[in-house]
């Protein structure tokens, strides 16, 4: 490895995602990846390069200027055409990318979806031409940048300085299921203002601890009838849901109904930002209804008709909370 960079710029990367990146992703922020794909042993060394490159030259897309080589992304999209091979005999990380669009679709994907920061921007439309080219449906999401907020103020990081914040470092400071619902919350087009102080909040100012606190509620309601004599109304069939006629019972049986659609216009555009949005309108419609309105008295009808519309709320914020990868905890 001594006096080749290259060579030492990998087993560097390497290091690098073994040592900081993968534990912070998997054990930290608690996500699964089920492939960690390397550019230069499966992209690289497994050949893609080369025969995407052969694909465009087939259909003769590929041309040589100014000693380096070019791709015609102009005529699939693109401002302008874009190089895949340097002057000096170097792939471009645009040419490795092609690459990879290939394996994507070797391996038997149907669509794939790039995730990139706002630094990319300009990136999007020379890689959705490489994908009309291959004929691989393709979605790029931008990401905007996260600016962390304390006390009103922005807190400062440099790369010059090496001040910055890990987000080992985040969660140690918010815990993870602030940290998740917080940046889930905001749009990927819009900018992130992360409030340090008010994710840390054990309140129901903290958008997540109204969200959580909701779920514990109709957990009691739910554990309270089981417990005492109303453990037979729970059973008890509702004959009429005429019951459920105050305004706070229907807006929060509108908001339940919502769900399944949310989560269908979620999988077409990928604006998971509407899931936190979501939970939180649904904690808002219960808390309303939970304090407007008696929920076991001693109209059996009407107590059976109110837990089956506490039972409905818990198992849909459950589900919204499992999406989310935030707990459901059992008491607060």
């Amino acid at each position: 490895m001594k006096g080749d960079p290259e060579a030492l710029g990998r087993q560097a990367a390497k290091d690098f995602l073994q040592t900081f990146i993968r534990p912070a992703v998997e054990k930290k922020m608690k996500i699964h990846f089920d492939r960690w794909t390397s550019e230069y042993a499966h992209i690289r060394k497994g050949g893609y390069v080369d025969r995407v490159r052969k694909i465009f030259q087939r259909k003769g897309l590929e041309y040589k200027k100014e000693g380096a080589w070019w791709l015609k992304t102009s005529g699939f999209g693109d401002d302008k055409d874009r190089a895949l091979v340097t002057s000096d005999g170097f792939p471009t990380y645009f040419f490795v990318d092609a690459g990879h669009y290939l394996e994507t679709k070797e391996r038997g994907f149907g669509k794939k979806i790039n995730i990139v920061g706002a630094d990319h921007h300009g990136y999007v439309s020379r890689i959705q031409a490489v994908a009309k080219i291959l004929e691989l449906p393709s979605d790029v999401v931008v990401m905007q940048l996260v600016r962390l907020v304390s006390g009103g103020k922005e807190v400062r990081m440099s790369k010059r300085k090496g001040t910055f914040v890990t987000i080992d470092e985040l969660i140690d400071e918010v815990g993870l299921d602030s940290a998740r619902y917080f940046f889930l919350e905001k749009s990927p087009n819009t900018h992130i203002d992360f409030d340090l102080d008010l994710a840390k909040e054990r309140s129901v100012k903290n958008p997540v601890y109204y969200v959580q606190y909701a779920f514990v509620r109709c957990r009691n309601i739910l554990q309270k009838a089981q417990s005492t004599k109303s453990k037979a109304q729970i059973k008890h069939k509702i004959q009429d849901t005429k019951l459920l006629n105050t305004a706070e019972e229907t807006n929060l049986i509108k908001k339940l109904i919502q769900f399944p659609e949310v989560v269908e216009d979620i999988t077409k555009d990928y604006q998971v930002h509407r899931l936190p949005r979501y939970a939180y309108e649904l904690a808002r419609s219960f808390h309303n209804f939970y304090e407007k309105h008696r929920v076991i008295s001693e109209n059996k009808q009407l107590t059976a008709a109110r837990l089956a519309l506490v039972e409905a709320t818990q198992i849909v914020l459950q589900s919204v909370l499992g999406l989310l990868g935030i707990s459901a905890p059992r008491r607060m």
